[in-house]
């Protein structure tokens, strides 16, 4: 089975399985909140949650593109906000292998030809229209989802309330530079403008209609990130934040081989006054094809900092 693969902390766990007589029952670990749809117009999902519930899920899907075995990737074909399911700490998890391929995972390309199958208002109008379909297509459907949490809506459109489709309102919004309109009422106050910034530009990316222009779903993790790290506490004491496992594809990747004990600290950008900080750290020979970053916040106040890397 497909999902019996796929062994990631973003990734619903299945269990097991019991087919006795005619019963056919598929056990999967018991995810108490539901998935994030039921969520979206919620005040339980501050914009820091919204933010984490994002990169996990990104994450998900980013193991899925490139990491589920030697030769293979799987395409999910049907991310939505209603198959993003969060566990107790509201950690994100991927759900819902149904529709789901396997495609080779040694090209930058993969291309599949199917039948279009998945949810109206998320699925990739390239692959809806000619059946051809690549990793690129499930980045289009998670763009969706990312404006969903943003807009604290479903992308469908509802005629009673008076809301249009989500994406087209989307795009109108974005490209006359009045994203901040479409924010979601409770959480528009609290966001700072740089992760907003960060935020909705990456989103736009996944919904590109060239889809060599839409980004890895690694990249989408880093941004995600940094977004995040736009959010995250800025005093001495709770400066702590972080940047992907896994760098984005145009930076230049450490080379496993060749890796050192020591920290090593590169200056990625500054600012008058301040600056930002790419810390890479070199553990052993031990990376294991994981590439961690973590980013640090810093101004002429910051006396010291301790570095904390996820995962």
């Amino acid at each position: 089975m497909m999902l019996s693969r796929c062994k990631n902390e973003n990734i619903v766990s299945l269990l097991g399985f019991c087919d006795d007589c005619e019963e056919k029952i598929l056990v999967y670990e018991y995810v108490p909140n539901k998935s994030l749809d039921l969520y979206l117009n919620s005040d339980k999902l501050r914009w820091i949650r919204r933010l984490k519930i994002c990169i996990g899920a990104a994450r998900g899907l980013a193991y899925l593109h490139n990491e589920v075995g030697t030769q293979q990737r799987v395409l999910h074909r049907d991310i939505k906000s209603s198959n993003i399911l969060l566990d107790e700490d509201w950690n994100a998890k991927i759900s819902d292998f149904g529709l789901s391929k396997l495609g080779p995972a040694n090209q930058e390309y993969t291309f599949l030809y199917s039948n279009p199958v998945g949810t109206h208002g998320y699925c990739d109008p390239l692959y809806a229209e000619a059946g051809f379909l690549t990793k690129e297509s499930d980045v289009y459907s998670f763009g969706v989802v990312l404006f969903e949490v943003l807009c604290g809506r479903l992308c469908f459109e509802n005629k009673d309330a008076g809301q249009p489709a989500l994406i087209g309102l989307v795009r109108q919004s974005y490209e006359n530079n009045t994203i901040e309109e479409i924010v979601y009422g409770s959480i528009k106050e609290e966001i700072n403008p740089e992760s907003l910034q960060v935020y909705a530009k990456i989103a736009y990316q996944c919904l590109k209609m060239k889809r060599e222009e839409r980004p890895l779903m690694s990249d989408v993790v880093w941004a995600l990130e940094t977004a995040l790290s736009y959010q995250e506490p800025k005093s001495d004491q709770d400066a702590n934040t972080y940047l992907p496992t896994k760098s984005p594809s145009e930076v230049t990747k450490p080379d496993p081989g060749k890796a050192t004990h020591p920290i090593d600290i590169e200056e990625y950008a500054s600012s008058e006054g301040g600056g930002l900080l790419v810390v890479t750290i070199h553990e052993g020979n031990d990376l294991k094809g994981k590439h961690p970053f973590v980013i640090l916040r810093v101004g002429d106040d910051i006396k010291r900092t301790t570095v904390c890397v996820m995962n």
